[in-house]
């Protein structure tokens, strides 16, 4: 099978299923013109690998494609593709309007989709930094990931 101008398509990797439970927190997320609600469910070597968008407002366009933005990231996700890889291919603009350096690199989202991004790949990077197995809590109540014990998704 070929696509339109871009040769044979390889085959996909096979898809991740999640078990029907796993671990998820909700993060409230603020853009310069929006508040909503990231919930992230993870697999169960703790990754990110889906993603629901609410909070902006039900039946709104903006809500339709933030739906579905989210069904293609937790798609990708579950497929392997990392989420900091997500992030760099999506639009950015200058932090400053003299900031002229690359936007692949730099910079902030230009939209929702593009700060949902950057929040998974941080979230990618804490994990993968962070001592994945689970410790007592220290004297402030927190657990390795940074939560509190608690909530933590991971079961510390």
């Amino acid at each position: 099978m070929k696509g339109a101008f871009l040769g044979p398509i390889p085959p996909a990797p096979d898809r991740q299923v999640l078990p029907n439970r796993r671990p998820s927190e909700v993060l409230d997320i603020e853009t310069g013109y929006q508040r909503f609600q990231l919930e992230v469910g993870y697999d169960p070597d703790h990754k990110p690998a889906e993603v629901f968008i609410s909070g902006l407002g039900t039946g709104s366009e903006l809500a339709n494609l933030a739906q579905d933005a989210a069904v293609l990231i937790s798609l990708c996700l579950q497929h392997g593709i990392p989420p900091a890889r997500l992030a760099r291919s999506f639009a950015r603009v200058p932090e400053a309007p003299t900031d002229t350096a690359d936007l692949g690199s730099v910079g902030k989202p230009a939209t929702l989709i593009g700060v949902v991004l950057d929040r998974l790949a941080a979230l990618a990077d804490e994990i993968e930094h962070s001592n994945a197995a689970a410790s007592a809590p220290d004297a402030s109540g927190y657990c390795s990931h940074n939560l509190q014990w608690a909530c933590c998704p991971f079961g510390c």
